[in-house]
């Protein structure tokens, strides 16, 4: 109301007290803190929330060496000289005494360093009286609202005696009046009633009239409030519609100007440029006008502007046009446009093909892909077979090719307005395309129990199963009719030769093996064997055994069978 300054208000019902750090017992019992500094103050119990939010975790100490033997960093800590330690480990104080001691002189013999040292002392001190300042005004403030608050007390409570005074007079003649009546005759009294009731009656319809007085009154002031509320609506909003329409008027009135300067400067550069034709061409602007001349957007302007000079300057060079060189230019034209038609066709057909060719390009990036992942992944699980564990992995290696591709062709520059020109050649211009590609591909591989950085640290025999291995997923994922190995397994002892040939009888589902081997182990899993034996005569013979064949008629005879032999 008095408008003293700004004040913070801390509703109860919205403030929270900050929660004590779990280590404040274990820095309460330091020797060097003095306490929370909530607890130096007295307050009402029910202010406990604001003093918690405002105070939090602030303890008191006697000095800042104190400070540093508690710990910068562990609580905020205020000294009882007023020095302030953060928790982050910034501090705050300094020097709370005038410092006057020095001359003109000393202080021009000061260097930029003691200068700001001494600056900034004298800043820290001007600080220092500014807070007492601050703090005097503060109390002046406060003890002025008190003794505010104290005289409107004390008009408040003389206004209450005053009124107090009153409802005693008014009870005191009341009670002369009633002692008056009470010792009058039994005809004073009624008549005194009878002036009572009178009396009441005539207040009682004063009463009634003054009360529809004031319910008729409170009803015009409402109505014409009403109007007056409409009637202001009705203002602001005609003070709207006016302004708008005066800024419509406004914009029309600068568009118009703007318009007008416009027109102004066309009308002169038409004079210009009709003066200009009729200089250059010895004929009226409105006669070209006539031969219904090309339309050109004013963008390109610039761009004809350039081409009439370099056609002025080649008129210079060749004179005279001959009527022949006329004719000779419509045949020429008329081949240009046609050459020009078929370059436009062969450079359409060839954006086609190369877009045809980045298609199957992607294509095949696509399929290349997918088909070296799943051989990657086959790879690793007949590693796997073969090896009994360890890993193995196929990395692509990719390097950088130029590719250099020639356009060559003919770059046509306009002339004139009618389309009719002159081509010169341009040099034929070379586009070079580099682009990543695949250079090979490195095998990476981990026998179970060794630590292999190279394929060429692996040992022979398996050096042949990682081949194996290879050949196997390559096959698996792209499986041929049928595939020939010569003794791919003449490395191989009998376990892993038993591991090949449970690879081959997976794969043999999708392709015919024909394998040339010495390896019983491989000859047993086989479906069919053929062999070559020479007799005395010197003559070879070609042996074939059907082993399924075979053994069912072994057993159809009730011979044993040794299927090792």
């Amino acid at each position: 109301e008095n408008r003293f300054g700004v004040a913070s208000f801390l509703p109860l019902n919205k403030i929270k007290g900050r929660p004590v750090y779990n280590d404040m017992e274990q820095l309460l019992r330091d020797p060097n803190v003095l306490g929370l500094a909530q607890d130096f103050i007295k307050f009402d119990g029910k202010f406990n929330e604001i003093f918690s939010f405002i105070f939090g975790n602030t303890v008191v100490v006697r000095d800042l060496r104190a400070a540093e033997a508690v710990g910068i960093g562990r609580a905020r800590m205020v000294t009882l000289s007023g020095d302030l330690a953060e928790r982050n480990g910034m501090m705050r104080g300094g020097f709370r005494q005038k410092r006057n001691n020095l001359s003109f002189s000393s202080k021009l013999s000061l260097n930029g360093e003691d200068r700001m040292t001494e600056y900034q002392a004298q800043i820290n001190l001007e600080q220092h009286h500014l807070n007492e300042l601050d703090r005097k005004i503060d109390e002046a403030k406060t003890k002025m609202i008190e003794l505010q608050v104290q005289s409107q007390s004390a008009t408040a409570r003389s206004g209450m005696l005053a009124e107090e005074n009153n409802k005693s007079q008014n009870e005191l003649i009341n009670l002369e009046r009633e002692l008056a009546i009470a010792q009058s005759s039994p005809e004073e009294y009624g008549a005194e009633l009878q002036k009572i009731a009178s009396e009441k009656e005539n207040k009682t319809k004063e009463f009634e009239k003054q009360e529809k007085k004031v319910v008729e009154i409170g009803r015009e002031v409402s109505e014409f409030n009403e109007r007056e509320e409409v009637k202001k609506r009705r203002v602001f909003a005609l003070q709207t519609e006016m302004q708008e329409k005066q800024e419509e008027v406004n914009k029309i009135l600068a568009e118009r100007n703007d318009l007008k300067i416009q027109s102004a400067k066309l009308e002169t550069k038409l004079e210009d440029l009709v003066q200009e034709v009729y200089n250059e061409m010895n004929t009226a602007l409105s006669g070209i006008m006539e031969r219904n001349p090309i339309i050109v957007d004013v963008e390109m302007l610039e761009g004809l502007v350039s081409d009439i000079q370099k056609l002025k300057y080649q008129l210079s060079l060749i004179g005279g046009i001959d009527e022949e060189v006329t004719d000779e230019y419509k045949t020429t034209k008329e081949r240009f446009d046609f050459l020009t038609g078929q370059l436009d066709d062969l450079n359409k057909a060839t954006t086609d093909l190369e877009k045809t060719i980045e298609e199957l390009d992607e294509s095949m990036k696509k399929k290349r892909a997918a088909a070296f992942k799943k051989i990657r992944k086959e790879f690793d699980r007949y590693f796997k077979i073969l090896f009994g564990g360890g890993s193995v992995s196929l990395e692509e290696i990719y390097g950088e090719a130029p590719e250099e591709h020639e356009l060559l062709g003919e770059v046509l520059i306009q002339s004139g307005s009618d389309g009719s020109g002159l081509a010169e050649p341009e040099e034929g211009k070379k586009r070079q395309r580099r682009e990543k590609i695949l250079t090979g591909i490195e095998i990476v591989v981990n026998p179970p129990g060794k630590k292999i950085k190279h394929i060429n640290a692996l040992s022979g025999g398996e050096r042949t199963l990682t081949s194996i291995a290879l050949i196997c997923a390559i096959l698996n994922c792209n499986p041929s009719p049928f595939v020939v190995l010569d003794e791919v397994e003449a490395a191989l002892d009998e376990a892993n030769t038993a591991r090949f040939v449970r690879i081959m009888s997976e794969l043999s589902t999708q392709s015919q093996f024909i394998i040339i081997t010495h390896n019983r182990v491989t000859m047993h899993a086989a479906d069919a064997l053929y062999g070559v034996t020479m007799g005395g005569d010197g003559v070879s013979k070609l042996l074939s055994v059907k082993i399924q064949e075979a053994v069912k008629y072994n057993e159809d005879d009730g011979q044993d069978i040794d299927k090792n032999a």
